[in-house]
This record gives C-alpha cells, structure tokens and sequence, in this order.
C-alpha cells in the first residue's frame, strides 16, 4: 500500500515557517478526485499548537473517496486535521467508508479552538461517514468535527454531513461536534446533520435522525441504534413483549429504554443496559427460569443505583408496581447496580 510521509524536523519546519496549513496530498478544483483504498499519510508535522499539517485538503469542488469499507481503509495520522477544507474555497465533496484518521492539534486559544478536530469543515460541503475511526488525540479542547462556519465571506455555508457508522473519540471531556453548523438553536443555518449509526464519546442526540436513538453502553460511549425499546440482534421491536414472544431461547433481548412486562414468560433472556423493567398495577406475571442481567455500573447507562428486584417506590432492575404482582419460579437475576 502507499505511503505518503513529510518527514521535516521540527527545526526545519520552525526554520522555514511554510508547513503551516499544507498538506501533502491537495485534491482542488471540480472534477478532481481522489479515491484512496488503502495505504497510509503520515502528515504528523508542526507544534500542534499555532502549526501544522493536513492530511488531505478538498478545495473548490474536488472530491474524495476514502476506504473500502468499515473494517478497510486509509491510515491518515496529521498533525492538524486528517481531512480538511478552506471556507473561502468550497465546495467539496467526502465519502469516508472506513479506516482510522488522527488528528495531535491542540490549540490553546479559543480562538483558534476551531482547528481543533479530526475533520475541519469551514465550507460548503456534502459530507458522508459511513466507517472509520476518528480520534482527537490532543488532552486539551480537541474535537472530531469542527463546523465552524454559517456563513462565510456573505454566502451561506451549505453543507450535509450523514453519518452513518464509525467510532469517534473526542478528547476527554469534550464534544465530538464543534461549532456554529451544529448550533441547534440556529434555525437560519444551513448545515443539516443526521446521524443514523456509530459509536461516540460524546452524547450526539441533538443530531440523531428520526427513529434512532443514542444509547449510553457500559463502555461509556454512546451507540446509535433504531429507536426501540428493545433489541435481538440487529432488529428492534416497539415493546419488550414484542421481542420476548419472538425470541428463541438463544436470543438474548437488550433493552433501550424503560419497558412494562405485563405477560408471563419462560426460558427467556434479559439484557436490561441499565433500564427498568415494570410491572404495573393490574398485572399478573410470571417468570420461569428467566435470565435478566444488568451488565451497567451505577454511574452508567439510562438510570443509577440499579439493584435486581423491589417493590415499588426505589428504582430497580424489575419495579413491581403498586397492585401489580410478580412471581418468579427458577431463573438467574444479576446486576451491576449497588441498591
């Protein structure tokens, strides 16, 4: 695979001061592209602080492909962002199906605290990650994506960033969306961002699309799923009942979000992610050799202080709702909370 290497010393890029952002590899103007399959760029060049390099720069209509797919693709390591545009040149297009792009930038000012991501996006722009592992690695306010503008030079700044898949790592403490393009409360801008899968360390809710949600895991990253309360495999269902009559004995049936149990069941399998099943007033419910396990931490997932199973009034594993009545004959209930 190819590899592209700037290989200055930090003596020769103090010395001439014309690194700054460069990068070696510049796809420009419309009807330029770029397909880049595999192969590495190691732009890692500057302080990181007010210098360094892009790895791949789109300017005035060019285009760039990235990776195969989620498991196979490029290697970009800069010392500014991976991939980046100028908002005085646009627009450009970017399909990112996978591979691992890093960015050490780590300006101090706030100011410059725009520059301060993996992908830098000042311009008028189609952008779609479909894979791929982003990661800041700067310790100060480091970012992954960085839309800094609404408008530049009097036009308004048009972009669609889809999301797809991927892993994206902030620094610690940080938002993976930087931004005025992902200011919310905008209603005047016109950067429209849907994000439909991944994995972040950030909470992406404001930018999640219809009919999917963000879910903290136990790993402290959030998981961008379909919007159900429960889960087997890939497939979601509105209801927990509605996954647990259709599964087989193999399946384990992970939950979203709170869900009521209403009907009896046996020989099932339980991942509750930290959320509370109920059982509500009225309700008779059996459990047969059931397995229900909370694999989250108290100070993870959708709710604290999970404990296995109480009546009503504490927040519990299974909540046993005032007149409801739950029986339990055989089974295994394990949990990770502390009440």
């Amino acid at each position: 695979a190819a590899v592209f290497t700037v290989n200055a010393t930090a003596e020769e890029v103090a010395t001439r001061g014309n690194y700054d952002g460069t990068s070696p590899i510049n796809v420009t103007e419309a009807g330029s592209k770029l397909v880049m399959k595999s192969g590495t760029v190691n732009a890692n060049v500057g302080n990181g602080t007010d210098c360094g390099m892009y790895g791949i720069y789109v300017s005035k209509g060019g285009e760039v492909e990235l990776g195969v797919d989620a498991q196979n693709g490029p290697t970009i390591n800069s010392m500014f962002s991976a991939v980046a545009m100028n908002g005085s040149a646009s627009p450009g297009r970017i399909t990112i199906r996978g591979g691992n792009y890093t960015s050490s930038v780590d300006c101090p000012s706030a100011e410059h605290e725009k520059f301060n991501s993996v992908l830098y996006l000042p311009a008028s722009a189609n952008v779609t990650i479909n894979g791929g592992t982003f990661t800041a690695a700067g310790t100060g306010k480091c970012h992954v994506i960085s839309a800094p503008y609404t408008e530049v030079n009097g036009n308004k700044v048009r972009m669609n960033v889809n999301i797809n898949g991927g892993t994206f790592e902030a620094a610690t403490g940080q938002d993976v969306f930087f931004g005025a393009g992902f200011d919310t409360t905008n209603t005047e801008k016109k950067v429209n961002v849907k994000v439909t899968g991944g994995w972040f360390s950030s909470d992406p809710t404001a930018y999640v699309a219809e009919g999917y949600g963000a879910y903290l895991r136990d790993n402290g990253k959030y998981e961008i799923s379909n919007a159900s309360v429960a889960m087997i495999g890939d497939k979601g269902y509105e209801s927990l009942e509605d996954a647990l009559d259709v599964a087989q004995p193999t399946d384990t049936v992970i939950l979203n979000g709170n869900a009521s149990l209403t009907k009896s069941y046996a020989e099932k399998k339980i991942q509750t992610k930290g959320y509370m099943i109920d059982v509500p007033a009225g309700a008779n419910v059996t459990l047969t050799n059931v397995t229900i396990d909370n694999d989250v931490p108290a100070d993870l997932g959708g709710a604290a202080n999970w404990g296995a199973v109480g009546l009503s009034g504490r927040k519990q594993m299974i909540q046993v709702s005032e007149k409801g009545n739950l029986v339990i004959d055989g089974g295994e209930y394990t949990s990770k909370g502390n009440q």
